[in-house]
């Protein structure tokens, strides 16, 4: 009883603390959260102000007011003067907790401050295009294939007592023509040409290491390509020096005639001779063959009188640069050309390389050499103003035949 006693004025304590603060402007308890611009109550709970705020925009049902960085929290609460008596404490009411703030979808928070940041937005695909129609390949015509013709019978087998007679041949039937318009079988190809031999005539156009592909004399060899032997420096008097080397017989040009003389044992008619020359240096004969016709020695000139004149020297006292048997010819030095000489009874018949140069009957004339080279006989070599090479010198017997 005494506590009701109590309470009752309390209560009217309290009426009249609302009623003082409704006259001064405020229509808010003094134990709920208020607006921080009017400070007027903003909690939808509190019964005496359920209508909320009338100076803000924001109206109570709203909910709480929020900031920022999170939900407006109310200012703590101002102590006024207390109108109750000092032996009465003022009764302690509990404030109600604020219910947590509810995500708005027009929230102006940003993603960090929301803690998540949303994924980008995709980007919208192109639209496909569409694909053309597929139009079916037109059917190819088959071939009709040509029938297999039947295989050929196998051979009979060999009769197992050991008889080695062959078998008899069995023909093979000749396979039916295919049916249809078909072509007939191509021919077969022709066989392959077989080539042309090699010209044996053909002249050589290597140095003059190499020797012409012409007819050499194979008979009994007067030179072995390692010493002179039985050839002998010609004592013409201007010669210049003679030696060996590589296989050949080296005249040095001198200030006339240079060459070397034959002192062995040598026919003086049916037979041919052959070597090869070349002209290393010098522009006169680089060979001046002189060989037996019976008892008289005569010269056959390669490359006289300026370096291209070939002839035999002497026919009835003219030499080869006046009688008959005289041609020219182009030499190139360094080049190993083919000599051939053959004397019988009746002519005289020359040879440079394959070509054949003279052609001297023997009868009603009379053949003879110039008093130069008189050293060189009964067979010799010599050059003029001139470094020639000789090789390769064989001489044989004529044939029965080759004495016309």
């Amino acid at each position: 009883m005494r506590q009701m006693l109590v309470a009752i004025p309390l209560a009217a304590l309290l009426f009249l603390a609302i009623a003082q603060d409704a006259s001064a402007g405020r229509r808010c308890c003094r134990r709920h959260r208020c607006c921080d611009e009017c400070q007027t109550c903003c909690t939808p709970s509190c019964t005496s102000c359920a209508a909320g705020c009338t100076n803000c925009a924001a109206p109570a049902a709203s909910g709480p007011a929020t900031t920022e960085t999170g939900p407006m929290m109310p200012p703590p609460p101002t102590e006024e003067p207390s109108t109750l008596p000092p032996n009465i404490k003022p009764p302690v009411i509990a404030r109600p907790t604020p219910p947590p703030p509810k995500p708005t979808p027009n929230s102006t928070k940003s993603p960090s401050d929301q803690g998540a940041v949303p994924p980008p937005p995709k980007k919208p695909e192109p639209p496909k295009k569409p694909e053309p129609p597929k139009t079916s390949a037109p059917s190819k015509t088959e071939t009709p294939k040509t029938p297999t013709p039947p295989a050929p019978p196998a051979p009979p087998k060999a009769p197992a007592n050991g008889s080695t007679s062959a078998p008899a041949k069995t023909a093979t039937p000749t396979p039916p023509p295919p049916p249809g318009n078909t072509a007939p079988p191509p021919p077969p190809p022709p066989p392959p040409k077989k080539p042309a031999p090699a010209d044996q005539n053909q002249k050589s156009t290597q140095n003059h290491s190499t020797a012409p592909a012409v007819d050499v004399v194979h008979g009994t060899s007067l030179f072995d390509g390692k010493s002179l032997g039985d050839w002998k420096e010609s004592d013409f008097g201007t010669e210049g020096k003679i030696s060996v080397k590589d296989g050949a017989i080296i005249i040095g040009a001198g200030e006339g005639c240079s060459g070397i003389t034959w002192k062995g044992p040598f026919p003086k008619t049916d037979y041919e001779i052959s070597l090869q020359a070349e002209r290393i240096d010098g522009s006169d004969f680089f060979c001046g063959l002189t060989f037996p016709v019976g008892d008289d020695p005569c010269t056959f000139i390669v490359g006289g009188w300026g370096g291209g004149l070939v002839g035999l020297s002497s026919i009835n006292g003219d030499d080869a640069s006046e009688n008959n048997t005289s041609s020219d010819m182009k030499f190139d030095d360094n080049r190993w050309y083919t000599i051939r000489v053959r004397v019988n009874k009746v002519r005289i018949v020359c040879w440079i390389d394959k070509e054949q140069k003279v052609d001297q009957p023997l009868d009603q004339v009379k053949v003879s050499i110039r008093s130069e080279v008189s050293a060189s006989k009964p067979l010799g070599i010599a050059t003029w103003h001139t470094t020639g090479a000789i090789r390769d010198i064989h001489w044989r017997h004529l044939a029965k035949d080759e004495l016309k």
